[in-house]
């Protein structure tokens, strides 16, 4: 047997040695050229660990955020924490989850394809995910992307099988397996749990055999999922903590961010003592806690020692309001004045929703300094080319197995929903599209094999013109 059966006959294996072996190749790069860290969240979860393991999480940056950090990610916290109390803070070593993360998630989702598919475009679509550019950055680095995405693609497959008419212990253990991966990856990143979560909505509701059991399953895993990781039964604790500040969320997000999406007004606090005494205005900026409302300081207090709300729960993000004489103010971080209207919310959306799917379009790279930005531009070259096989792949894929396009449809539309009422720069928005590229992927391998058998039929003069 030859170099090319042997890879074809483990579509899955050769996807997941790539993998490996290029972010390996990555992570020593990255350290021969001393370029590390790549991303500047690396250092922050390697301090973070680093302080963990002193016992002194506190001493974290500002404002009760090294223990929301950590209540927030304990998922991979735990991991690096480990690690470091075992190995001290060196930076390859922390490297090397992440990798092994994204090396099992080609594997994953080769398996998922090889399922509907032939091998040679099983290993395609394992092979876009193994070398997106963007893809391999992120899990070679020490960040929590790369373990969000394999428990997004474990539910997926979980979500195949869970979906046939194998007996109620199949149905069962699939279940669990799904609760599992709910409360993972709300401990990884809440939304996104309760994005899976919801997305199994539609699947029950679907699939026809054992519908009233599934169904029963899947309000367990919707209610409890969330629930055990504190953003409530079906997520409705967090949603409606989020909802009402979601204009200040976004503020946060484009604060010290170069690819800020959206602008906002500042207010200005250069006004002479003398005159702010004499018009009765707040004598200091709002970051400090006697320029809050009274009952506002006692709303941050309470918000901040819920650590396990996730790492919005500190007092710098808190939403203030600042009155000068008649004319109130939402503002975030002592300055930005936001609009938490449900207008301006929806206002939000379709910039949003460009920025989560196609931004950066290649003309904005034009005269940008920004290397990584540039490289993003291109990269997205490559994304538009998929997303154009993976609309041609959606309905071959829905003849084959429904479930799985309902629930990767569902997923991918809602999480660019949520980042488009949430995200306020575009390195952020590009990092979790990342989320949704098993999708694109499979998609595309369904789509290509399709096109290239209508081909080759048309070629051969058996088949009708693509």
């Amino acid at each position: 047997m030859g170099l090319r059966g042997m890879v074809l006959r483990q579509p899955a294996w050769t996807a997941f040695v790539v993998a490996l072996a290029s972010r390996l190749v990555s992570v020593v790069g990255t350290h021969v050229a001393q370029r590390w860290p790549l991303i500047p969240d690396e250092g922050q979860y390697v301090e973070l660990a680093t302080l963990a393991a002193d016992s002194r999480i506190n001493d974290f940056c500002c404002g009760g955020y090294g223990p929301a950090l950590y209540a927030s990610t304990r998922l991979f916290a735990w991991q690096i924490h480990g690690l470091v109390e075992l190995f001290g803070p060196r930076a390859w070593i922390l490297q090397v989850p992440a990798v092994l993360y994204g090396a099992v998630g080609a594997y994953v989702v080769t398996r998922i394809a090889g399922k509907f598919i032939s091998a040679q475009w099983a290993l395609v679509a394992g092979l876009v995910v193994a070398l997106l550019p963007s893809a391999m950055l992120h899990s070679s680095t020490v960040l929590r992307e790369s373990l969000i995405w394999l428990l997004i693609v474990s539910a997926a497959w979980l979500v195949i099988l869970w979906s046939e008419d194998k007996g109620l212990r199949r149905l069962m253990i699939c279940s669990a397996g799904l609760l599992l991966a709910v409360v993972g990856l709300g401990w990884l990143r809440d939304q996104t749990a309760i994005l899976v979560a919801w997305s199994l909505v539609p699947v029950a509701l679907f699939v026809g055999n054992q519908r009233r059991r599934r169904i029963g399953l899947m309000v367990v895993v919707l209610l409890v999922g969330p629930w055990a990781t504190a953003s409530g039964p079906a997520g409705l604790v967090l949603l409606s903590n989020s909802i009402p500040v979601l204009g200040s969320v976004r503020a946060w997000m484009t604060i010290e961010a170069d690819s800020a999406i959206i602008a906002f007004d500042v207010i200005p606090f250069s006004v002479p003592e003398e005159e702010v005494q004499a018009r009765g205005w707040w004598s200091k900026p709002p970051s400090s806690g006697d320029a809050l409302h009274p009952e506002l300081v006692g709303a941050c207090e309470k918000f901040n020692s819920a650590t396990e709300a996730g790492a919005a729960a500190i007092v710098e993000r808190c939403t203030e309001t600042v009155c000068i004489d008649d004319e109130c103010h939402e503002i975030v971080s002592g300055s930005l004045i936001v609009d938490n209207s449900f207008t301006a919310s929806l206002e939000a959306i379709p910039g949003g929703l460009a920025a989560f799917y196609f931004r950066p379009l290649p003309w904005e790279a034009i005269g940008e300094q920004s290397l990584i930005f540039r490289l993003a531009a291109v990269e997205n070259l490559l994304w538009f080319v998929l997303y154009g096989f993976a609309l041609y792949g959606v309905r071959p894929l829905w003849r084959r197995h429904p479930a799985i396009v309902i629930f990767g449809s569902s997923f991918f539309l809602t999480a660019g929903l949520g980042a488009s009422l949430t995200q306020g720069n575009l390195g952020t928005a590009f990092r979790h599209r990342l989320q949704v590229f098993w999708v694109v992927a499979l998609l595309a391998a369904v789509g290509g094999e399709r096109l290239w058998t209508r081909w080759q039929s048309r070629s051969d003069g058996t088949g009708p013109p693509v």
